[in-house]
């Protein structure tokens, strides 16, 4: 396997952990994690709340753009970005209750935050010359929008792509 799909996997693992910690919701009676899923169209009422990670987009990430070639070779590791999209996705409420998503998804934005960045196997796996970045994130809980309790996390994954190891 390649480090990207290592990565992948590791943040699904990780995702799978939170799960098995068995948190306790600060709002409502449903498990915090019911299910997991990788690259997974939207699921049934009954297996939310989930977790979902979608592969996203790997793009170069060194300055000079990466590919540098010499006598058909890399003349040196290129950088890669990976930023795979990481979903918390609540279990329907009735409108009136919607005021508990807030709080519901900021405990789900801090577990993930911590275990994903902290993970020392996603360390290893981005090397010393890489890095592990929490971007921020995205709810549908805004003017417009579905107001379902959907939050999207952006992280990014630095890491070398290194041919021998293809």
């Amino acid at each position: 396997m390649d480090r990207r799909e290592l990565i992948l996997v590791r943040v699904e693992e990780v995702l799978n952990e939170l799960k098995a910690l068995n948190v306790t919701p600060i709002v409502g009676s449903a498990p915090f994690v019911q299910s997991v899923y990788r690259n997974r169209a939207p699921l049934r009422e009954d297996a939310r709340p989930a977790l979902y990670l979608f592969d996203g987009i790997e793009d170069v990430g060194s300055p000079a753009g990466g590919y540098t070639t010499q006598r058909s070779t890399f003349s040196r590791p290129a950088f890669m970005v990976l930023r795979p999209q990481v979903w918390a996705v609540l279990q329907q409420r009735i409108p009136d209750l919607a005021s508990e998503y807030g709080p519901l998804l900021s405990q789900y934005r801090i577990q993930l935050i911590k275990m994903l960045l902290e993970d020392s196997e996603l360390v290893s796996l981005v090397t010393s010359n890489g890095q592990i970045a929490y971007q921020g994130s995205d709810t549908d809980m805004q003017s417009g929008s579905s107001m379902e309790g959907q939050l999207q996390m952006k992280f990014a994954f630095t890491y070398p792509l290194i041919t021998s190891e293809l």
